[in-house]
């Protein structure tokens, strides 16, 4: 192989290189495949021309096609970060929001003991709620809470003892 200044480096110093076929299945150039030097000498007639034209443009494909996969799991991957990011927010909403609540009931109920220990449950769940988020964050994954049977008395009972 002669010197060529405008080969790039690593293929001037690649002696075996014979042939380099560009893969290029449209306008775009996605690649090329370097051939080396062949074990049998044989003529490039248009027979092997259109053999290494026909894998050019198979092996083309499938590179287009595995960047199209890439894609597509990276479009997935960012769908699902989008979907948690929402379930986050959501959730830190819900939890600024019953904080919020209780400190400005604070301020008028500050000396009624059931609402300091109401204020204290409030705060503890809460806070159990933000270490679970925190850790399924960690982990990498946001688990929904199982659905669960609820005594609707005992919430409005509850919720309507101060009142």
């Amino acid at each position: 192989m002669e010197a060529n200044p405008e080969l790039p480096e690593w293929l001037r110093e690649f002696e075996k290189a014979w042939l380099v076929i560009p893969l290029k299945p449209g306008d775009e150039l996605v690649g090329f495949v370097v051939l080396a030097t062949p074990r049998v000498q044989f003529k490039l007639d248009w027979e092997v021309v259109a053999l290494i034209e026909t894998a050019a443009h198979q092996a083309a494909s499938y590179l287009i096609q595995q960047r199209n996969e890439e894609a597509l799991l990276e479009a997935r991957k960012l769908d699902a970060y989008n979907r948690m990011s929402a379930f986050v927010v959501h959730d830190l909403k819900n939890m600024v929001a019953e904080l919020s609540l209780t400190i400005k009931n604070a301020e008028r109920h500050a000396a009624n003991p059931e609402f300091q220990r109401d204020m204290l449950e409030t705060v503890t769940h809460v806070t159990i709620r933000m270490q679970r988020l925190l850790m399924q964050l960690t982990a990498g994954t946001v688990l929904i809470d199982q659905p669960t049977a609820v005594s609707l008395d005992e919430i409005i009972r509850h919720a309507a003892a101060p009142k």
